[in-house]
């Protein structure tokens, strides 16, 4: 239905319309033809092991604001 509402529009655009309507036309064919390839998602990377060490609570340095 779009394809035939598609050419429907391009008749009914004027002559002066049609090289600007051929230009963006061929823009959309060519990124269509060709579309950015499509990355598949990674799945499960591998198990990483790791070992915890101790907190430690850092000391808070006071901020004085200068006039």
């Amino acid at each position: 239905m779009n394809r035939l509402f598609c050419h429907v529009l391009i008749q009914h655009l004027q002559d002066r319309g049609l090289p600007e309507a051929v230009d963006r036309l061929s823009d959309m064919v060519g990124f269509y033809e060709n579309p950015p390839p499509i990355y598949r998602q990674l799945t499960h990377g591998p198990t990483v092991v790791v070992k915890m060490g101790a907190s430690t609570i850092r000391p808070v340095y006071p901020v004085t604001e200068e006039d």
